[in-house]
């Protein structure tokens, strides 16, 4: 007997569907009653406490916490002041060759971005619209748009309450609330972004139409052009979700649009790296003979490049610590959920194999993205949201959210809900602010104290300097020609010679990162010297010169 109604999850009504719609991806939008006052007062506190959270922490750092921050922060600057990508060092090409700054690409005596230029463009055209600054709330600001999103994701399925739910455990989530308020990073404007796509998803999943998949090509489009690189997962997830319901136009419509939205990146790629498809990550845009690879394949296999630069099985090590380790209650409840979701779905071949695909499409990143085996004898409570490469596991973590409504709705009593949802919240709320490494508490001391010396050391040194300052290169970056180490061989040390002859040159040693004794040797044996120009607490700023 073919059934011919069915109820779908929801807060306490049903929403009758005839049968020959009954698709997951077809069901019709939630018929609720009106916010209350209470919910409405409810919503209204969190967006104002994420907003003002959001700003103030944005505002107040002065340093960054990492080279890839520096860099994009410089070259946004760099853009929208002369409208050029890359800047003359005015230095021979071995020299920039040697120093080679992190997160930098070098191009002879040129300085290019590191990394996709896509945030360099829009936090220059910030800048030019409304003033040095104002590109911080851009990724704070793109995020409230992404949470107002899922809200609406979740709320098509689970109601007003569980999507307001869901939507806050994601604001607050320790991952997703660090790199939605580090405004230089990529990672967190993709996500949110995403987030936003997949609302426009759904829509034109529910009614497919020109316009509701230019909606969505625009959407997509926007958030590959923060980083494109992760076409390579969410491209196929896109084709087979809509393929699967037979939208071959409308697929077509999205391609050509959010390929369109790739156009000022795409230009800019080549003409500042030589080809369409390189950039500041690749081969082409870090070394400068690289450039002008004669295939159509070549420059897609330099863009597409794993991270580090090679394949490795390392990755079960990395999915532990960030899958499991990091965020234990959400990874078991997105697990339970999956569990549940999976047990009854395998009923049609089309089915199995749709669901199979985009299973594995979902492996993708923590394959793609374990390859490097970075914390193997580093604590999980010292990883951190702010551990540099939990950015790559953000749409993973978002992802998860369903999971944890899902496992929620499954208690029996209202009391445990609620319970459980208190504790979720505070826990993360607490690790948002305390966390040793990743929260705000330890990010703000960690500023006041770079403040500083990034304030010593630029008025210690001269204004056309070169500072090699291991780690800490990032604090200059944007007023000193920094870079991360001292010669290595014996090339370098005649490189380092020569640049002697052009810039003054400093070393800054934070204490135990360089043994300053054999480090005085080695100089001497190339006919250079050290001279301790200040002492910074425990470390120490040299000066190193020609003998005479």
């Amino acid at each position: 007997m073919v059934k011919q109604e069915r109820s779908l999850l929801s807060s306490g009504h049903h929403t009758v569907l005839p049968a020959d719609k009954e698709r997951w991806s077809a069901a019709p939008p939630r018929v609720e009653l009106p916010p209350t006052v209470f919910f409405k007062a409810t919503a209204i506190a969190l967006i104002a406490a994420w907003l003002v959270l959001t700003a103030w922490i944005v505002a107040r750092p002065t340093t960054v916490g990492s080279p890839d921050e520096a860099a994009n922060a410089y070259f946004m600057s760099v853009l929208a002041k002369t409208g050029q990508y890359r800047v003359d060092t005015a230095l021979p090409a071995e020299v920039v060759n040697y120093l080679h700054p992190r997160s930098i690409a070098v191009q002879g005596s040129f300085l290019a971005s590191g990394s996709f230029l896509g945030l360099v463009q829009v936090g220059a055209f910030v800048i030019k619209l409304t003033g040095v600054g104002a590109e911080r709330f851009l990724t704070p600001l793109l995020s409230l748009g992404g949470l107002v999103a899922m809200f609406f994701v979740f709320r098509r399925f689970w109601g007003r309450w569980w999507a307001l739910l869901g939507a806050a455990l994601i604001a607050f989530h320790p991952a997703f609330f660090e790199f939605a308020t580090l405004p230089y990073l990529h990672n967190g404007a993709f996500v949110a972004v995403l987030m936003v796509a997949a609302w426009a998803m759904l829509r034109l999943l529910e009614r497919p139409s020109y316009l509701y998949s230019a909606g969505f090509g625009l959407a997509y489009g926007a958030a590959l052009f923060f980083r494109p690189i992760e076409a390579l997962w969410t491209a196929p997830a896109v084709i087979i979700l809509l393929l699967a319901r037979k939208l071959w136009r409308e697929l077509l419509v999205v391609g050509l649009i959010t390929l369109a939205v790739q156009a000022p990146w795409l230009i800019a790629n080549r003409a500042v790296f030589g080809s369409f498809l390189s950039s500041g990550y690749t081969p082409s845009g870090v070394f400068i003979d690289a450039v002008g690879g004669t295939t159509v394949i070549a420059p897609a296999q330099r863009l597409f490049t794993p991270a580090g630069g090679q394949w490795s099985w390392h990755w079960l090590s990395s999915a532990w610590w960030y899958f499991v380790l990091l965020v234990p209650a959400w990874s078991a409840m997105a697990l339970v959920a999956l569990g549940r979701y999976f047990r009854r779905k395998y009923v049609t071949r089309s089915k199995a194999l749709k669901l199979t695909g985009l299973s594995l499409i979902g492996l993708f990143p923590l394959v793609y993205y374990g390859t490097w085996n970075l914390y193997p004898q580093t604590p999980a409570a010292d990883v951190g949201a702010l551990s540099s490469y939990a950015r790559y596991w953000l749409p993973l973590y978002v992802a998860m959210a369903p999971g944890v409504i899902i496992t929620l709705r499954l208690l029996s009593r209202r009391w445990l809900v609620i319970s459980l949802a208190v504790i979720l919240g505070a826990s993360q709320i607490v690790a948002v602010w305390s966390h040793p490494v990743s929260g705000i508490s330890a990010r703000f001391s960690a500023d006041d104290k770079n403040r500083g010396l990034r304030g010593t050391v630029l008025a210690a040194t001269e204004n056309n300097a070169v500072i090699i300052a291991g780690h800490d290169d990032k604090y200059f970056q944007d007023q000193r020609l920094s870079t991360f180490r001292l010669p290595q061989n014996d090339g370098e040390w005649k490189t380092l010679r020569q640049l002697l002859t052009l810039r003054p040159v400093y070393l800054y040693v934070a204490v135990g990162a360089v043994n300053t004794d054999q480090a005085q040797t080695t100089m001497a044996d190339y006919g250079l010297r050290m001279e301790r120009k200040l002492t910074i607490g425990r470390d120490a700023l040299w000066k190193i010169s020609l003998s005479s």
